[in-house]
């Protein structure tokens, strides 16, 4: 039987949505598929959306899927790459 009530694949989708609002995410993969968190992604077609769920959501996100900062009004007009930090390089620095 499909488990797909289970909470395991509940997207919380407006939560996405806030974080392709201020970036676009880009595949480091092409031509590919990977099972990430009970998933598959498929790089060459994936969307926006599943790309910053794999991002933001994904432990080790970051090896798969690049951000990319959207410009507003105020900022300069170059993109700006994201690097995600990991939380021990957050928590090693406020020792």
């Amino acid at each position: 039987m499909c488990d797909c009530n289970s909470k395991n694949y509940v997207v919380d989708l407006p939560h996405i949505n806030i974080y392709i609002t201020m970036a676009e995410y880009k595949a480091k993969m092409k031509d590919s598929a990977t099972v990430l968190g009970g998933i598959r992604v498929h790089w060459n077609s994936a969307t926006q959306e599943q790309l910053a769920w794999v991002y933001e959501e994904v432990e080790n996100g970051s090896h798969y899927v690049e951000k990319i900062n959207k410009k507003s009004s105020n900022e300069e007009s170059d993109t700006k790459v994201i690097k995600k930090s990991s939380s021990k390089n957050k928590d090693s620095k406020e020792e």
